[in-house]
């Protein structure tokens, strides 16, 4: 005779009683990716600012200076030169200032 049997006639003692079913959960988590979108906007800001830049212009003439008297040579006192001296008592140019 198997054990149901045995059980059902009472030989191995009382019938079994079957309560509630507990429950037990069991929870598992799997990682799906979820896309989560932050937009950047990006503003390029241009700023123009004066500099200032220097040219310079630069104009030339030409001045006709009339000729200085002539005074022959010989007609000069003696011991006086014919070209200007400055305070050293070397020549003037006519071209310094």
């Amino acid at each position: 005779m198997s054990k149901p049997e045995l059980a059902t006639q009472g030989c191995l003692g009382f019938a079994p009683i079957v309560c509630e079913p507990q429950v037990v959960v069991r929870d598992f988590y799997h990682p799906r990716p979820q896309p989560v979108i932050h937009p950047v906007e990006i503003v390029n800001r241009h700023h123009f600012v004066p500099v200032p830049q220097h040219y310079y212009t630069v104009t030339e003439r030409n001045v006709a200076v009339p000729p200085l008297p002539t005074v022959p040579i010989s007609s000069l006192p003696a011991g006086v030169s014919p070209f200007p001296t400055g305070p050293a008592g070397g020549a003037i140019s006519p071209f310094r200032k």
